[in-house]
């Protein structure tokens, strides 16, 4: 059972880490960030994780303290934070979960018998 008082959440929401495939490619892109305000970096942000070179592993829920990573069914330590990983809220990753197996019942759907 997860303790949800340790992971970390920001707007309410629990987020999520994912690990990109070039983590040097997603550290570049996000030095580019520095400075920005916040919704400009944001945006900006959001291009960096559609990247269409880069692809992005969801990892496990982040923890607030030691940046360690936890599976989100047993809540077991699975790893820690590394340099070029990005969080996102989790209910995305839920969310683009359930699109794709949508997409892919839809695609079964539609193939010839």
């Amino acid at each position: 059972m997860i303790d949800k008082k340790k992971l970390l959440v920001k707007d309410g929401k629990v987020l999520a880490v994912i690990r990109p495939s070039d983590p040097q490619r997603a550290l570049n892109k996000a030095k580019a960030l520095l400075g920005m305000n916040y919704r400009d970096g944001q945006k900006a942000m959001d291009e960096i994780l559609q990247d269409p070179a880069q692809t992005y592993t969801f990892i496990g829920l982040a923890m607030k303290k030691h940046g360690k990573i936890v599976d989100p069914e047993t809540g077991a330590v699975i790893g820690k934070a590394q340099a070029g990983d990005s969080f996102v809220p989790y209910e995305q990753i839920l969310a683009r979960h359930e699109a794709e197996a949508k997409w892919a019942a839809e695609d079964k759907k539609d193939q010839p018998s």
